[in-house]
């Protein structure tokens, strides 16, 4: 798995890209890196990407059913 973390610049500001979305080949899942803390069960999945900092891509993703060639 790739470990993956946001790109922050010398003002601490996020680095932000506009991808184009004919320019994205397939969907993948983030998986948070917890750490040793313990995770609010009040944490909704729409707020991980903000209480995370870290996350796990899985490189050796398999196509969901209905997708790819």
């Amino acid at each position: 798995m790739w470990v993956v973390e946001p790109i922050v610049l010398g003002n601490c500001e996020a680095f932000t890209l506009i991808i184009h979305l004919n320019r994205i080949v397939q969907a993948s899942h983030l998986i948070p890196v917890f750490g040793p803390q313990h995770v609010l069960k009040t944490l909704s999945f729409t707020d991980t990407l903000d209480a995370f900092s870290t996350s796990y891509v899985n490189k050796c993703h398999e196509p969901f059913p209905g997708e790819g060639p």
